[in-house]
């Protein structure tokens, strides 16, 4: 089916609401959210997750 990836990132964003902000989503503050998770979606699979940090700094 053609739909497998969109719900597969949709009922992922939803899990990671309520498990990351139990619920509380603010509609003013839902671009942020939805950048936060396409930044850890994106990284999802990275080898090297944990040098990330050294490398922004």
């Amino acid at each position: 089916m053609e739909l497998n990836l969109p719900h597969l990132v949709a009922s992922l964003l939803r899990r990671w609401l309520l498990g990351t902000y139990q619920g509380a989503v603010r509609p003013a503050r839902l671009a942020y959210y939805l950048d936060e998770f396409t930044f850890r979606f994106n990284r999802r699979t990275s080898r090297q997750r944990g040098k990330l940090f050294y490398r922004l700094v």
